[in-house]
This record gives structure tokens, C-alpha cells and sequence, in this order.
């Protein structure tokens, strides 16, 4: 019997492919090889994508969700997202604990609705003052629409999606702005 994959579905069973295969998924950059040849990165695009997808994204949510990461976060300041060599680890740290739906005690606005959730593309419902997610009762649904799936989209296709980041930024744009330009771009 054949099993489809929901678009969510589909884009983990691939990430989790890669990973067996060996991909690295760390966050943390620059990329080892990178510095020795700029061309490197070209060699495994994904690859390099997959590690830089969770800074872009989070910075995306910050300029459209008004996703606010806190206070005293080294790779945090005034609403920009920069992550070094020194401040990678403490990045994925925060990164593992909010790439999921939620909800969180602190609020967001997605789509025009304030919400607990960091869900994007999903439709929305009124549940008191605010709203939530039509599949909050359901996390293996939920997480087809977190940040989490939104960065194995963004690396398999190589570009960043609408629902998270709007029209108005590239995803090369925000590789230099939070990477920095001497950091290779796989976009």
C-alpha cells in the first residue's frame, strides 16, 4: 500500500534522509571547508542551506511576525539577527527550543493575528482576544507549518518562503546581512 506525504511530511522525510546520509544539520557557521574555497559551497548546496535556513528564518520572523528572540542574546541586537563563530552555539540553543508551533507565553502577529503560536501558512481562527492556528489540537499537523518545516522548504528550494518572509527580501540578502559577505552563499 502507497502512503502520501503531505507537503510538511515530504520535506522531513527528506531532511531525515539527508541526515542518515550524513548531511550535517548544525547551525553553525562558517562552514569548515567554506573558508579554504569560496567555491565549496556549491559543491552541496543543501547542505549549506539547511545550516543557514534557521538564522534567516528567525530573522524573517522578527521583521514579520515581530518575533522578539529577548534580551542579552549575543547574536540578538536591535532586531537583527548576526551569528559569528562565537555566538553559533548559543544560537542553536535558542533555535531547538523555538522551532516548534508553540504556543509560547510571549505573543506574535501572523497574518494580521496575534497569537501564541509560530505557525505560518496556516489558516486561523478567533479564540478569545486572540487567535490560533485551525490545527492547534493537532502537533504532527502543526509542525508541517513551524519553523522547523519552513527551514527544510527553504533549503530544498533555495529560496525563502512567503508565508514567513514576505516579498521584499532574498534569501541572499539575508545571508549577508546576518553571515556577513565573506561567507559563501549558496543561494
Amino acid at each position: 500500500m502507497k502512503r502520501i506525504l503531505r507537503g510538511g511530511q515530504a520535506v522531513a522525510a527528506i531532511a531525515a534522509g539527508a541526515l542518515l546520509a550524513g548531511c550535517q544539520f548544525a547551525v553553525v557557521p562558517p562552514k569548515k571547508h567554506a573558508a579554504a574555497s569560496p567555491a565549496a559551497s556549491l559543491r552541496n548546496p543543501y547542505g549549506y542551506r539547511l545550516a543557514d535556513a534557521p538564522a534567516l528564518l528567525t530573522q524573517c520572523a522578527v521583521d514579520t511576525a515581530h518575533l522578539q528572540p529577548g534580551t542579552g542574546l549575543d547574536w540578538f541586537s536591535h532586531g537583527q539577527v548576526t551569528i559569528t563563530t562565537t555566538n553559533a552555539d548559543n544560537f542553536t540553543s535558542w533555535w531547538h527550543t523555538h522551532n516548534k508551533p508553540g504556543p509560547y507565553p510571549q505573543t506574535f502577529v501572523i497574518d494580521g493575528h496575534r497569537t501564541h503560536y509560530l505557525e505560518f501558512g496556516t489558516r486561523w481562527v478567533k479564540s478569545g482576544s486572540l487567535w490560533v492556528p485551525t490545527r492547534v489540537g493537532d502537533q504532527t499537523l502543526a509542525m508541517d507549518y513551524s519553523l522547523a518545516a519552513w527551514t527544510a522548504w527553504t533549503a530544498l528550494h533555495g529560496k525563502l518562503p512567503l508565508a514567513v518572509c514576505g516579498p521584499s527580501v532574498t534569501a541572499s540578502q539575508l545571508q549577508a546581512r546576518i553571515f556577513g559577505n565573506g561567507t559563501p552563499d549558496p543561494w
